[in-house]
């Protein structure tokens, strides 16, 4: 299958059985190919230190199989450089629940935008090895459905961004398994209303203005009393 070919990468050759993608340091560039959502057998898929640029594209949410690790990151002196936001579609990778393989790796690219709620449906909503989001741009809130990780023990990393507002309790109560490498605070406005950090992106609501009391009413003046008729001469 031609249209599914790309010189840089051998093994994606028309076949969608494949289920090894791992081209790490191979001194590759360019941008990511759509096709590769094609491999729907694939179970690891391993992209780290080479010189990609661009976006994700959305269709590599249709890997569904890895389980293995899904790594697109920095590593040993050399990162990607990836762009744009990330799809929501990758929350489909729900088997990605390997103890002790990659995990979800994405850290020191150039990624910006929200992180999408549907992260939280990695590794099938609980199990999550390692969670790296950290030295990017991501902006405005941790989304609460990142805490679903409740079996994640080991990296949760996702310092050195522009993430706003509060830490949600359910993230926050994740801390408590996560044995090394827990970093989420750093570099970050956490704490801080998004609106005071990203003003163009999010609307602080108006404090509501105390009701006035209610005024007393003024006093009444008393009715004039009768004069009493005259008697009769």
């Amino acid at each position: 299958q031609a249209y599914m070919a790309d010189s840089r990468f051998p093994t994606m050759d028309g076949s969608t059985s494949t289920t090894l993608f791992d081209y790490a340091s191979s001194g590759l560039s360019g941008s990511l190919p759509t096709q590769v959502g094609l491999m729907v057998m694939t179970t690891e898929l391993n992209i780290f230190q080479n010189g990609f640029t661009g976006s994700i594209p959305s269709q590599w949410g249709s890997l569904s199989r890895i389980d293995r690790g899904f790594k697109i990151s920095y590593w040993q002196g050399m990162a990607n450089s990836l762009t744009g936001t990330l799809p929501s579609q990758l929350g489909k990778l729900t088997r990605l629940a390997c103890p002790h393989c990659g995990g979800f790796m994405m850290q020191e690219n150039s990624l910006t935008g929200p992180l999408p709620t549907e992260l939280g449906d990695l590794g099938g909503g609980s199990f999550m090895h390692q969670f790296r989001l950290n030295s990017n741009t991501f902006t405005g809130p941790i989304p609460t459905e990142i805490g679903r990780f409740t079996e994640l023990t080991y990296g949760m990393r996702l310092e050195n961004n522009k993430l706003c507002s509060d830490l949600p309790s359910e993230v926050q109560a994740l801390s408590s398994s996560v044995t090394q490498y827990w970093q989420v605070k750093t570099n970050n406005d956490l704490g801080t209303p998004c609106c005071e950090t990203l003003p163009d992106a999010h609307t602080c609501m108006p404090s509501e203005l105390p009701s006035p009391a209610p005024s007393s009413p003024a006093p009444s003046s008393p009715a004039p009393s009768e004069l009493p008729s005259p008697a009769p001469s």
